[in-house]
């Protein structure tokens, strides 16, 4: 082995000693103080994530190299947190992806108020910058997006209820009406039936999210329709 006076990454982590012992190399930089100095730690910002992964890139442009930076893509959650995982396969690993799922909704926004701790909403286990539909709706944070409809400063991606309209956003109905597994014409006529004659009908046909149900929310279930002929 070469011995380290005569080795220029005498760690061996693709980083060259001179870069890592930083401006005063008689008083290396040890960022991450542990009594070891960049030149000879492996992982110098103690975030288990390698140096030689983590490289001299800047990431974030924050001036800082991901090597020693303990949030390299700046959206708050620390590096040590997102790790080195690719679940939306689009080749960056979470702590250099500023949108780890894919879902089109930045981590920065679905980590919370506090990212070091990043928010779950629903409690399943994981965090909401990592779940495909945070809120457990059943609808995708992609289709309800960091929109917030109904202004109560919730984005609709969390918001169990995100018209306002005192219905779960899973318990928005299918149109089938008589619960035979299809969406029909004696559906849309019952429906009909109900508006005509001012009979109470469920929000979940609310289709049109105007807070009543009427005619208009009847033209809306044509497009639900399963069956052939369904409209009247």
């Amino acid at each position: 082995d070469t011995p380290n006076y005569l080795d220029t990454d005498s760690d061996a982590d693709g980083l060259a000693d001179a870069l890592e012992a930083g401006s005063e190399p008689d008083s290396p930089v040890d960022t991450d103080n542990d009594g070891v100095p960049n030149y000879l730690s492996t992982d110098s910002d103690n975030d288990n994530i390698a140096d030689a992964i983590e490289t001299a890139v800047d990431t974030d442009n924050d001036g800082v190299a991901d090597y020693i930076d303990v949030d390299s893509d700046g959206d708050g959650i620390p590096d040590v947190e997102e790790g080195t995982n690719d679940p939306d396969n689009d080749g960056s690993a979470n702590y250099v992806d500023q949108d780890s799922d894919g879902d089109g909704i930045n981590d920065s926004v679905e980590a919370g108020s506090t990212p070091a701790n990043p928010q779950d909403t629903d409690t399943d286990g994981t965090p909401d910058y990592l779940d495909l539909d945070s809120d457990n709706d059943g609808i995708d944070d992609a289709t309800e997006g960091s929109e917030d409809s109904d202004g109560d400063g919730i984005p609709d991606a969390n918001d169990e209820d995100s018209n306002g309209d005192g219905l779960n956003d899973d318990e928005v109905g299918t149109g089938d009406l008589d619960g035979d597994g299809d969406v029909d014409i004696n559906d849309v006529r019952g429906v009909i039936r109900a508006v005509q004659t001012r009979q109470p009908v469920g929000l979940e046909f609310d289709f049109t999210d105007d807070g009543v149900v009427n005619i208009l929310d009847v033209r809306a279930m044509f497009s639900l329709c399963s069956r052939a002929r369904c409209a009247p």
